[in-house]
């Protein structure tokens, strides 16, 4: 309705006809971005959308997944049947179950049990394009492809880049007890001296002893048709970082900004933190770095399709 009350505001002007223009295709975008958002399956008789009979057969799919001779399985997928009208209550109790259930398996079963219900989950979840209020949500999975993003009208994200200013890391610092940053061999030693306490998991000690062992920080920048992240080669390309959620304080963004070279594209909502990430970086980042972020932010709940079409044009081939 704003969209058609818009049109008959242009046809009906002759006056000031750029200004309107330009005020219609403004508020035509401000409309998508509403109508733009994932959707949930189910909706109640009172119109609101239920998440619960989803997170149910998000659960099942995990489950099913559960080695055939644990007993715990038929007991945990019986309780996920009964409980559609008592799970904001009981699905403490429920979840910890399966938690179990993915702890007792291999960890190939483990794996495959958490890929079930992703699978369920991106399956499942709908996407309402902000073309039209009229048009009927479709699936999430479609959405993300080319021909769907084409379709939905929404402009390409442009881009933002940015460079840091300093010298960067020449190896990867790692904070020891008594406050002090080490790196190379001290800092693996340190590592494992983590792991012995039991303060981090040996494969973290495992990680963190190949990271620096590296003659620069920066050989993890050079791409490799390895599955591994840590494998790297000097004859192919420079890595590209896609980070979903930049700004997260828990995240590797900044310690990746700091390394001479690298790539990384940010994806994070518009607002206080992403322009404080940016500001840090343009004082504290490595001056051959460089951050790529969309323009207007990026919210992945409301622009996933308009996003991934980004990274795919942002980022070269098997980079």
């Amino acid at each position: 309705r704003l969209q058609t009350a818009l049109d008959d505001e242009l046809v009906a002007s002759e006056k000031n006809n750029h200004i309107l223009l330009c005020h219609s295709l403004q508020s035509r975008n401000y409309i998508h971005s509403l109508l733009n958002k994932m959707e949930w399956p189910e909706k109640k008789a009172d119109g609101k959308f239920s998440t619960t009979g989803t997170a149910l057969e998000v659960w099942k799919a995990v489950a099913t997944e559960a080695p055939a001779d644990d007993p715990n399985k038929e007991k945990t997928l019986a309780k996920l049947e009964s409980c559609k009208k008592t799970w904001r209550s009981d699905y403490i109790p429920i979840v910890e179950a399966i938690v179990k259930l993915m702890a007792d398996a291999d960890p190939q079963t483990a794996v495959q049990m958490a890929e079930a219900g992703l699978n369920k989950l991106q399956s499942s979840m709908m996407f309402q394009a902000g073309s039209s209020d009229t048009e009927q949500p479709i699936p999430a999975t479609q959405a993300f492809e080319p021909e769907s993003i084409k379709k939905s009208g929404d402009d390409p994200l442009k881009t933002l880049t940015y460079n840091g200013s300093q010298d960067g890391y020449s190896q990867f610092p790692l904070a020891s007890p008594n406050g002090e940053w080490l790196t190379g061999e001290a800092a693996a030693k340190q590592a494992k001296t983590y792991a012995s306490y039991g303060c981090a998991e040996d494969s973290a000690a495992h990680h963190v002893e190949k990271v620096c062992s590296m003659p620069q920080c920066k050989d993890l920048l050079l791409s490799s048709s390895s599955s591994s992240w840590l494998t790297t080669t000097k004859s192919s390309p420079t890595k590209h970082f896609v980070l979903l959620g930049a700004t997260s304080s828990m995240g590797p963004c900044k310690s990746l900004l700091q390394i001479p070279g690298a790539n990384v594209l940010g994806i994070a909502r518009k607002g206080k933190r992403l322009d404080g990430l940016v500001d840090w970086f343009k004082e504290n980042g490595a001056k051959d770095a460089t951050l790529q972020i969309p323009e207007s932010g990026g919210d992945l709940l409301k622009q996933g399709p308009s996003i991934a079409q980004w990274i795919v044009d942002t980022v070269p081939p098997n980079q």
